[in-house]
């Protein structure tokens, strides 16, 4: 018995590609607090390996610090504004069309420094 018949009946476990719209409801949203808000750009994230998401800071808005196992890593792209980005002892300035990749096991957070509106999409 060839072992692909062992498997031929069994459902698929995902789809290989998932559509979220931001605009829409079935894009997950949540408040930092009442300066930082996310929205969640993949559906399901239990079981994703990574966690896209839409970061909007208010003006002087930021996120706690934040620090993930060793070994992991975060990319940021900057959308709107000009946000600060603190990785251990580092502070970054991260405008509109530029990125940042670090290693996520250190201490970072991410701020807004100026007065309008910032936005970036960001991935562990």
């Amino acid at each position: 018995l060839p072992l692909a018949d062992l498997y031929r009946d069994l459902p698929a476990s995902e789809e290989s590609a998932i559509q979220v719209l931001p605009a829409r409801r079935e894009a997950e949203r949540f408040q930092y607090d009442a300066k930082v808000s996310a929205v969640l750009l993949a559906t399901q994230v239990s079981r994703k390996r990574m966690l896209p998401q839409l970061l909007i800071l208010q003006p002087r808005g930021r996120t706690t610090v934040e620090q993930a196992p060793l070994g992991t890593e975060r990319w940021v792209f900057g959308l709107r504004g000009t946000v600060e980005v603190m990785v251990g002892p580092q502070r970054y300035r991260l405008p509109a069309g530029q990125s940042l990749y670090f290693k996520a096991d250190q201490p970072h957070r991410f701020r807004n420094p100026t007065r309008s509106v910032a936005k970036c999409q960001t991935s562990p």
